[in-house]
């Protein structure tokens, strides 16, 4: 069935739609009651569950969608909509947690567990720096998007750009999997391939709007902008989170 209030396809039986989260048994509910009928009281188990509900229909949503995305990135970039910002939050949450805790877990394995690192200073600090960062990168997207004279919403914006970060996102799961394992090197090359993908994915996201003969700025151009503009923010919030890394490691030496 699709949803009544985006339209995305969902399961049958679902309570939410994973694309925009509309409650279907309200959005049922209300129409019923539109029609006279009265609707039936929701028991006491499912509100204690439901987002419990929600949250596993949106994960194993999620997987699919990554896996489709992983077997044609660029085939997917270019089709999804604003209809699926939803996996392009998840795809830049979880790069922003992965980056961190690959390297608490690297730092752990390496220092062998002298070193009692803070999980806050290594990881949730970083992960909130990470976050905005990529949010004001898609943003500055979004604006490239706009000066290429090409329709599209932030929200279209932020799904592609998300579809093209399952990529690096694969890379550092099995980079943390490894690390697991003692395999570092081999780690350390997935971080790179993570790091090197994650650019690419910049580029495909503003090349995934080109059209031909629009008489806006030039993709080419867009990209440049958006690298240049990426740098100078990357510079200045980068700044204060390796200079408090940096405090962190050597209150050990």
């Amino acid at each position: 069935m699709n949803c009544p209030q985006c339209g995305s396809i969902v399961e049958n039986g679902s309570k939410f739609c994973t694309s925009c989260g509309c409650k279907l048994d309200t959005v049922v509910q209300t129409a019923a009651t539109n029609d006279g009928t009265a609707p039936s009281s929701p028991t006491t188990s499912f509100q204690d569950n439901q987002y419990l509900q929600q949250g596993r229909e949106v994960s194993k949503q999620y997987l699919g969608y990554a896996l489709e995305v992983l077997k044609n990135p660029m085939g997917m970039g270019k089709t999804v909509n604003g209809g699926s910002y939803v996996n392009g939050i998840i795809s830049i949450v979880l790069y922003s947690l992965l980056l961190p805790i690959y390297a608490y877990f690297l730092m752990k394995k390496v220092s062998q567990g002298f070193m009692p690192f803070s999980f806050s200073d290594i990881v949730i600090m970083p992960f909130i720096t990470i976050a905005i960062f990529v949010i004001v990168l898609t943003a500055i997207m979004f604006g490239i998007v706009k000066l290429m004279k090409v329709e599209g919403s932030f929200k279209d914006v932020l799904a592609r750009f998300g579809t093209f970060l399952v990529v690096p996102v694969t890379f550092l799961l099995v980079a943390i999997i490894l690390v697991f394992l003692s395999v570092i090197s081999f780690s350390l090359i997935l971080v790179v391939l993570a790091s090197a993908s994650y650019l690419i994915a910049v580029i495909s996201t503003i090349y995934s709007f080109k059209t031909e003969n629009n008489g806006g700025l030039d993709a080419f151009y867009g990209s440049l902008l958006t690298y240049i503009a990426m740098a100078l923010v990357a510079y200045m919030m980068a700044e204060s989170v390796l200079n408090k890394l940096i405090d962190e490691i050597s209150t050990f030496f």
